[in-house]
């Protein structure tokens, strides 16, 4: 009876030791699961938005213009087949929680500042600029960083500094991220 009380007493002390290495481990195996999500999620939705802006851009185009080798696209048209394709192809389920368009402009190469060197030049093209957030989920005791907002240098635009918003909140388990895609067709 002594040698098994003296057997619990000895390794009684390091049992708490290997249970907060098991819950440090235990957390750090969520956040390199949540970071892998991230990345798994924008990645995704990344290739979705640019294939859907090329698909889209192109079946806006004229295609009686386009056989005088000229490019003309219809940008409601293309509009709203972008938002057509993403909607098919982007639904929330496990991964994503929720998927929002923020933003979809399209651009002549006309409408560039001339500063990019693209406008003048002797092709035609066309530029489709989208912004999403999508939200998934997460656990709340990962969810420590968030961001309100994420400023990015525009030259489609204004050739300035524009910024997207987001409302996320620190713990509540969701994470917000900002995509943005920019797609071109040009005539060649």
């Amino acid at each position: 009876m002594t040698n098994f009380r003296n057997k619990l007493n000895n390794k009684g002390s390091m049992s708490i030791l290997y249970v907060i290495l098991i819950l440090t481990a235990a957390i750090m195996i969520l956040g390199f699961m949540s970071i892998a999500m991230k990345s798994i999620t924008m990645n995704e939705i990344q290739g979705i938005l640019d294939t859907s802006g090329v698909a889209a851009l192109r079946y806006g185009v004229d295609d009686v213009a386009w056989r005088a080798e000229e490019l003309i696209v219809d940008k409601s048209m293309a509009k709203s087949k972008f938002i057509e394709l993403v909607n098919r192809n982007i639904t929330p389920g496990k991964l994503i929680k929720d998927f929002k368009l923020k933003e979809v402009n399209i651009y002549s190469s006309e409408e560039v500042p001339r500063s990019l060197g693209i406008s003048g030049g002797s092709r035609d093209q066309y530029f489709l600029e989208a912004i999403a957030i999508a939200t998934y989920k997460s656990e709340p005791m990962v969810d420590a960083a968030t961001f309100n907002g994420i400023r990015f240098f525009d030259f489609l635009r204004t050739n300035k500094k524009e910024g997207v918003s987001v409302s996320g909140k620190a713990g509540d388990g969701n994470v917000e991220v900002i995509i943005r895609s920019v797609s071109r067709l040009v005539m060649r």
